[in-house]
């Protein structure tokens, strides 16, 4: 069975009976548990009695009881209500407090730029001119089209659209190339075959 505890104003609980005494329990405090519908001071909780095993009374010595027949006096109305305890103003039900979760703070988020398309590869362009130019300048251009996605994708823009570039540079010198030979190539064709 769980208790919870009022000692001195601060509130425990929920806690197993045997570990009552080890919060500072007293006679003067408050306990509460699932089933009574108030706080009870722990004098008048029978569960609890056990915790407090009764002292012997001492015996009453005859001098002793010429005192003990005289009545104390009578406190006034202020030291009357400091010295009996007052119940704590508590609700019914314990108050459980939510343990905080921690994360970890982050950075405040750049705005975003509009993403930029990916620049063309001009791979087709690059494959085309290997095998109908100059293959040396086109190996040229597919090795840079063949980076362009790559860069982009990696997050540097700047780097894909360079060798974007590059590839269609070395497209358009392989077909300049192919275009200067042609005229010779068809000139040694055709003095070959005489």
């Amino acid at each position: 069975m769980k208790y919870w505890a009022n000692i001195n104003g601060v509130q425990y609980g929920p806690v197993e009976k045997e570990e009552l005494l080890g919060l500072g329990l007293t006679k003067d405090s408050f306990v509460w548990r699932e089933g009574i519908e108030d706080w009870v001071m722990v004098r008048n909780f029978n569960e609890l009695a056990d915790l407090f095993p009764e002292q012997e009374q001492p015996e009453v010595k005859p001098d002793e009881e010429i005192f003990a027949n005289e009545q104390p006096e009578q406190d006034s109305p202020e030291e009357e209500k400091q010295s009996t305890p007052v119940p704590p103003q508590i609700p019914q039900q314990p108050f459980t407090p939510i343990q905080p979760t921690f994360t970890q703070p982050q950075a405040p988020r750049q705005p975003e730029k509009p993403q930029e398309p990916c620049p063309p590869t001009n791979m087709v362009w690059a494959i085309l001119t290997t095998l109908l130019c100059c293959q040396v300048l086109g190996i040229i251009a597919i090795i840079y089209a063949a980076q362009v996605s790559s860069r982009y994708y990696a997050g540097d823009i700047e780097c894909a659209k360079k060798y974007s570039e590059r590839a269609a540079m070395w497209s358009i010198a392989s077909i300049v190339v192919g275009l200067l030979y042609l005229p010779f190539a068809i000139i040694f064709q055709l003095l070959s075959m005489f």
